[in-house]
């Protein structure tokens, strides 16, 4: 009698830790519900040759795997699309994004992902020469749309004239034709952009600092911050290791 209950309890043990581990696998782990937007945005995420890569897309990566989590899709839509899906709708994630102060509670955060500085950039024949921000009086300045910069400008709209243009390339092209004196552009970004055109660096200057910020991920204010602190951890482990240098190493120098 003893035996047949040890049996059964043997039994019930076994069924009650397949059910627990059946519902384990099939419930998704929260980080796969997210929907992960991004952009082309050289050399932190950008496709080439059919493959998403870049420092940051390489970055949250490494985060999945340290978090266990199956790599989810990426998505590449233009920068205002998708900056305006994070502010309406649920779990979203958006990188690489400059962390500001009006952005700091629009959002959640993890990161950072790396250092970036912004300049403003003129063609190297041009007679401007900016030694503080009130010699840029009067001057037009190119920017993409929903970028940092163009926030940071905006206070400063009473200096110069922004016009608000949709991709890296078109402020390249709108400085090359001498439609604005100026574009505004992360350095890495500009120079990444001007190489992959095959112009040559010497037709352009850097004439003035605009901001030196670092990128984040930042996520819809409705997720949980528990899953926001999972992938800081992460992310914290990814940096302090070597993996993370290799990927500064293959990126940014």
């Amino acid at each position: 009698m003893l035996n047949r209950l040890r049996h059964v309890i043997v039994f019930i043990i076994l069924v009650c830790l397949q059910v627990v581990t059946s519902h384990a696998q099939s419930t998704p782990d929260p980080a796969t519900r997210l929907t992960y937007l991004t952009e082309e945005f050289k050399p932190y995420n950008y496709t080439e040759n059919n493959s998403q890569t870049g420092l940051a897309v390489d970055l949250l990566k490494k985060a999945w795997m340290e978090i266990n989590v199956t790599p989810p899709p990426l998505h590449f839509l233009p920068w205002t699309r998708a900056y305006e899906m994070l502010e309406s709708e649920k779990n979203i994630v958006l990188f690489s994004m400059l962390r500001t102060p009006e952005r700091e509670n629009l959002f959640k955060w993890a990161g950072p992902i790396a250092l970036s500085t912004t300049f403003f950039y003129a063609k190297a024949d041009s007679p401007i020469n900016i030694q503080s921000f009130t010699d840029a009086q009067g001057l037009s300045v190119g920017i993409v749309k929903g970028y940092a910069s163009e926030g940071l400008l905006a206070k400063k709209s009473h200096i110069v004239r922004i016009k608000s243009l949709k991709s890296v390339q078109a402020c390249i092209n709108m400085l090359i034709s001498s439609r604005v004196d100026l574009i505004s552009l992360e350095a890495r970004t500009f120079n990444k952009a001007i190489r992959e055109r095959g112009l040559d660096p010497d037709n352009f200057k850097t004439v003035w600092k605009v901001s030196e910020m670092r990128s984040y991920y930042a996520f819809s204010k409705d997720v949980p911050d528990t899953l926001v602190d999972r992938f800081q951890k992460a992310i914290d482990r990814v940096r302090s290791s070597s993996a993370y240098e290799d990927l500064v190493r293959r990126y940014l120098h």
